[in-house]
């Protein structure tokens, strides 16, 4: 009896490159050039299982090749059919693969009785790295955020910078530290409202509240610019985004109060308005606008929605996306940080002229929703380059 670890083996009988063996058997699991079908075993003569000492220069077929935690692979690229117009899986995320159809769990078959004191070794199971899928190792309609049913931690850390608190509170940390940083994050809003001091103030709050979110969440800023989000997250991440940079447009984008004071003629009054994007905004909104759309028609053919399907769109879509968002952020955060009217001050011996402009949730959202796009699209890219390969000797 062989005393050869489980895996990926030369196939013995010749037909294909490798074949599986779980440490007491040959299984029907054969794979050619990283596209892995089934060959039933028992159909031929019974084949010799490997010696030990000729395995140590073997080939082996990499984890991130098998796609999933059994052995029992997709059927081979020449019998699965094209991905249907709207499936998601195309050129817009480099790197994905057509989704398999759900194969059963591999059954054994008749082979060598095993040893009676040996027990069968157990099959491979997936990595750190699989229990994360990166966006290329499938489409948004085979499966949730993480393996497992479990929630991501990078979709956290975002919902940290785009309001912190929320990353708790997606987590399942409803405690008094989530609830205090939502409400923080709140406060922030409330005091950019009424003045460009209190913006800076509120800005302060929300820089700390997010810094405090993902150190307790991530240790840091590290998993952001890591962040490795699934394709189904990405869809969602970019339709949500590109909605709230279109409604942010329509949302006040500065509060402007004006105070006029004139002994003279006897006048004190003061007087507020909100201007939305549209009335501020010159061509700033037009690119907002632009934006927004496509991110939402990305977006949608990620998940297999929407009017365009993923193969109908240019292979480099993640990358125009994310310059955009980032264009949309520079733009925005410029805008915050000028006054759209002059102070007129002192009128002489007339009187005074008081003119307080404060930033609106319309700019705020927008700022939010151009961060949380530029990292969706980014975590596409990255996730783009580093598609697992099959090992070659």
């Amino acid at each position: 009896m062989s005393d050869s670890p489980a895996g990926w083996h030369p196939d013995p009988r010749g037909r294909h490159e490798h074949r599986y063996w779980d440490g007491t058997q040959w299984t029907d699991h054969v794979a050619d050039a990283g596209v892995m079908a089934t060959d039933p075993v028992a159909e031929v003569t019974p084949v010799a299982a490997p010696i030990g000492p000729s395995m140590v220069n073997l080939p082996a077929i990499s984890p991130g090749a098998l796609s999933g935690s059994s052995p029992a692979p997709a059927e081979p690229a020449a019998t699965t059919p094209e991905p249907a117009a709207g499936s998601g899986a195309g050129p817009l995320w480099a790197g994905d693969e057509p989704a398999a159809e759900p194969q059963p769990e591999p059954q054994p078959q008749p082979g060598p009785e095993p040893e009676p004191e040996r027990e069968p070794a157990a099959e491979p199971q997936p990595t750190a790295v699989q229990e994360e899928p990166p966006v290329g190792a499938g489409t948004g309609a085979d499966r949730g955020p993480v393996a497992g049913g479990e929630r991501s931690p990078d979709l956290a850390a975002l919902l940290s910078v785009v309001a912190p608190g929320s990353g708790h509170i997606y987590l399942g940390r409803m405690t008094g530290i989530a609830y205090g940083l939502l409400g923080a994050t709140l406060l922030a809003v409330v005091l950019s409202y009424f003045s460009f001091l209190l913006f800076i103030v509120g800005l302060l709050i929300w820089a700390g509240a997010a810094a405090y979110a993902l150190i307790d969440l991530r240790g840091g800023l590290a998993g952001l610019r890591e962040a490795r989000l699934t394709t189904h997250l990405v869809g969602w991440i970019l339709v949500a985004g590109g909605a709230a940079m279109i409604v942010g447009l329509l949302l006040p984008w500065y509060h402007v109060s004006v105070h006029v004071s004139s002994s003279v003629a006897g006048v004190d009054a003061s007087q507020s308005q909100n201007f939305s994007g549209f009335k501020v905004l010159s061509v700033i909104d037009i690119i907002v606008l632009v934006v927004g759309l496509a991110s939402v028609v990305a977006g949608l053919a990620a998940l297999g929605k929407g009017p365009i399907s993923s193969d109908e769109l240019p292979p480099a879509m993640p990358a125009i996306i994310a310059g955009a968002a980032l264009l949309v952020a520079v733009l925005t955060f410029f805008r915050l940080f000028v006054d759209p009217v002059p102070s007129f001050g002192s009128l002489g011996s007339a009187g005074t002229v008081d003119v307080s402009v404060g930033r609106g949730p319309g700019a705020l959202l927008t700022a939010a929703a151009a961060i949380a796009v530029l990292v969706a699209s980014a975590s596409a890219v990255t996730a783009s380059r580093h598609s697992p390969s099959v090992a070659t000797a």
